[in-house]
């Protein structure tokens, strides 16, 4: 099981309020619920972040997809939602071979 850590936050009536009901519903404390949404927070943003890097150039959707903690194939389902244009070279393919098959 991972370390866990103590971090603080204030939250708005509104967010604990939404927060308890969440709990109620899910019939869990407010606890684990934070920690399932903070989980797929970060899944979101990590995805949000690899989709921009490769619609930048900045990432072969190999390496995005591995920023993301997705597969490949996950990856390349995100960035066609987006509706970002495939940008692929031979520089890419030998970028994500060496990444594949070590340099």
């Amino acid at each position: 099981m991972a370390k866990r850590s103590l971090v603080a936050t204030r939250l708005t009536q509104e967010q604990v309020a939404e927060l308890e009901r969440i709990a109620e519903e899910e019939k869990a404390d407010k606890a684990t619920v934070l920690r399932k949404m903070l989980d797929l927070g970060l899944k979101q943003w990590k995805l949000q972040r690899a989709v921009e890097l490769y619609r930048q150039g900045k990432a072969t959707m190999w390496k995005a997809a591995d920023t993301a903690g997705i597969s490949l194939w996950e990856m390349i389902d995100a960035i066609a939602k987006e509706k970002v244009p495939v940008q692929y070279s031979l520089e890419n393919l030998r970028e994500d071979l060496e990444d594949i098959y070590g340099r």
